[in-house]
């Protein structure tokens, strides 16, 4: 399922903004403990420096924001590494992925990580000296133009050699496509029209829908970067990766939707919203994760679901109309010499008060 995680170098951005408030500050260590210590939760680094010292091991992931962090050699993060600007040095090890967005990365002999390294417009350095067991997943800007992401397939490098880690992982990424599906059951739960309105335009204007999201997708991440750079525009930039990030969800929702409404048609019976988002977007993240396992196929197929879905919400206007393009006109019978009319909603009333 890793491969399907391409999208992530443009929309990694809700790891670091959703969960947040759960985050504890990290403060910089100047001490060295004599023991192995065992870090609890996730840490936050903004602006600061944190060190975890060669024998610690952090149970959680480690989020930085305009920050300095360093994993020495000997050391443990048992999560994800997620940068927002900031720099990295790395020795020790990561079990899950690396994400980026504007920052330094540099490994040193000895680094190993588990998972993927995606980054966008950052600074890479001494790559040759880690261990990558999954991709590598780079956007960066050339001569003003955005470049289409690089993406490395390495055969067979996502699969574990050992059988319990395969069944580990994979058991992991079945529990977070189970946890999207019901978060897609809540959002319909609690938006069920705006959530049919952005099903609807994604059938109508697929194409329209695909080239806008596309185009968004090439853009905003242009943009976010140069209001990061400029500092004082930072709350500005994270207020646009909120916004990109909840219409990437929704339109990933939308997409899952649609495919639970014409499951629903196929069996002849009709669902609830919540129950036709959460089966359609449960199928489709289980139908990803094993095209996953097909050389690049998995995350060709996310990306476009991706923008696909990222337009229909935009055009849309986060569901608040239907958009399309034309507007389809009733048929009537054709009579010799007689024009059809369509009645007002006053005299379809009252025509059906004389017919009951």
């Amino acid at each position: 399922m890793k491969t399907r995680h391409i999208t992530l170098c443009l929309i990694f951005a809700v790891s670091l903004i959703l969960p947040l408030g759960s985050w504890r500050p990290a403060l910089a260590k100047p001490l060295l403990s004599p023991y192995p210590q065992t870090l609890k939760g996730d840490r936050l680094v903004i602006g600061e420096t944190f060190v975890l010292q060669s024998g610690e091991t952090l149970e959680g992931d480690l989020v930085i924001i305009g920050g300095t962090a360093e994993v020495q050699k000997g050391a443990t993060v048992n999560g994800d590494i997620d940068l927002l600007g900031g720099s990295l040095k790395l020795a020790g090890e990561v079990v899950a992925s690396i994400n980026a967005v504007g920052a330094t990365l540099e490994f040193e002999e000895g680094a190993l990580i588990r998972g993927d390294i995606h980054a966008m417009a950052c600074s890479i350095s001494g790559l040759e000296k880690v261990t990558l067991m999954g991709s590598l997943n780079t956007f960066s800007p050339s001569t003003g133009v955005w470049r289409a992401p690089v993406f490395r397939w390495q055969p067979w490098a996502n699969v574990p050699t050992e059988p319990f880690n395969f069944l580990q992982r994979a058991f992991l990424n079945l529990l977070r496509t189970l946890a999207i599906a019901l978060l897609a059951l809540l959002i319909a739960l609690i938006l069920p029209m705006p959530l049919d309105r952005i099903s609807q335009t994604l059938t109508y204007e697929p194409f329209l829908s695909g080239g806008l999201g596309l185009l968004t997708l090439l853009v905003i991440p242009a943009v976010l970067v140069i209001l990061l750079i400029t500092i004082i525009l930072i709350p500005v930039a994270l207020a646009g990766l909120m916004i990109l990030a909840l219409a990437l969800l929704l339109g990933w929702v939308a997409v899952g939707y649609e495919i639970g409404n014409r499951l629903a048609n196929l069996f002849k019976s009709i669902w609830s919203p919540p129950v036709t988002a959460g089966i359609g977007t449960l199928i489709l993240g289980l139908v990803l994760y094993l095209l996953g396992y097909v050389p690049c196929l998995g995350g060709i197929l996310s990306f476009l679901i991706g923008c696909w879905g990222l337009g229909a919400v935009l055009l849309s206007r986060f569901g608040t109309q239907v958009f399309r393009t034309n507007t389809p006109v009733p048929s009537a019978p054709d009579y010799p010499g007689i024009t059809p009319t369509r009645l007002s909603p006053s005299d379809e009333e009252e025509k059906e008060g004389e017919n009951p």
